[in-house]
């Protein structure tokens, strides 16, 4: 609140009012709201942001620009050619990645074309180079899986990997499967017949079945759980003990006949100590799961590839028409996987790989 004085206020005499002359005139209705005061200031404006242009223009048109403004502006360019070099970067992976996608048939139809492709899809997933990589990929590393009943071509079909698996091991013919019987007849009465026998092994199994999901590794377990295999119990420590006699004996007595032993790999309700200690004290014709378990069962060295002589990497598509090859997580520890574990066994001509 202002001080006023009584000068300021006026007398009731018109002496004193002409002896201060104007001042008398000055009176509280004026001095709180009449019209010697000044006017209200008007309503506050946006600020203006001044560009770089304003300021240089307002210092003149020789002047410098200043160093703080010249360096943001640099720093604005610097961050749209990085923007750029990743977005061209992205475009040149996903044109590389569809054009995996166009020749995904070849994974299952060319050993030859297979070779290329998966070192493609390895280089790019593991974003190495050739040297680094230190392994170069044949045709002989691989399997084709052909429809040899003519059933339905179609990626991922049971069909076509139950016969597959008939067709190359020798399995004992079920009462059911009378339509396999007519083809496996004529390679399993013959005695020169080559196909090696299922073997069953512990921390280890003669094939592995790489499945994108837990329900189409229940799926491919219920398809081949009806499949008949000749089983010794006796263990190769027990084999190599026996006397001249007994080996002759264990070679003439038959063995018996059991449902092939199929080891759960996948980690939807079943605990990974539970398939560690399964691994160690039981042996296994095969094993299906998802390439994650399967990852970590081998980096705690329950799971082993030494007497696994076939891997199989089911390219079944799911409801958005994905297979396992076109989701990225899985893709990276797919290649991660065979570039630690199975490319040795490769080299080694123990292994050797097969798509469906």
């Amino acid at each position: 609140m202002p001080i006023i004085f009584r000068k300021h206020l006026g007398s009731d005499n018109e002496d004193d009012a002409n002896d201060h002359g104007d001042d008398s005139k000055f009176s509280i209705p004026d001095f709180l709201g009449g019209n010697d005061v000044d006017q209200e200031a008007p309503p506050p404006t946006k600020k203006r942001k001044l560009n770089a242009f304003d300021m240089c223009g307002a210092r003149g048109k020789h002047q410098a620009m200043p160093s703080s403004i010249a360096n943001t502006n640099e720093n604005q360019k610097g961050k749209k050619k990085t923007s750029t070099t990743t977005k061209t970067r992205k475009k040149i992976v996903n044109k590389a990645w569809t054009l995996l996608h166009s020749v995904s048939s070849s994974f299952v139809t060319d050993p030859a074309q297979t070779a290329q492709e998966l070192r493609k899809m390895m280089l790019l997933s593991l974003k190495t180079t050739q040297s680094d990589l230190n392994f170069t990929f044949e045709p002989s590393h691989f399997i084709q899986i052909h429809d040899e009943q003519q059933l339905s071509p179609d990626i991922g079909s049971l069909d076509v990997l139950k016969s597959f698996l008939k067709t190359h091991f020798k399995n004992i013919a079920c009462a059911n499967d009378d339509a396999d019987n007519s083809i496996n007849d004529s390679k399993q009465n013959n005695e020169d017949d080559k196909r090696p026998e299922w073997m069953a092994y512990t921390k280890s199994m003669q094939v592995i079945i790489v499945s994108p999901s837990v329900q189409r590794a229940v799926e491919t377990m219920k398809a081949l759980r009806k499949m008949r295999v000749t089983h010794s119990f006796y263990h190769k420590k027990q084999i190599k003990q026996m006397t001249e006699e007994e080996y002759e004996e264990y070679q003439q007595s038959e063995a018996s006949v059991i449902a092939i032993r199929i080891c759960e790999l996948f980690g939807k309700h079943r605990k990974i100590s539970e398939q560690q200690v399964a691994l160690h004290q039981k042996s296994w014709h095969l094993g299906i799961g998802g390439i994650n378990r399967i990852d970590k069962l081998c980096q705690t060295k329950h799971l082993k590839l030494k007497q696994c002589s076939l891997v199989i990497v089911d390219l079944q598509k799911n409801a958005k028409e994905q297979c396992l090859l076109d989701m990225s997580q899985l893709r990276n520890e797919l290649c991660g996987w065979l570039k630690q574990y199975v490319l040795p066994q490769l080299a080694q001509k123990k292994t050797r790989i097969a798509f469906f």
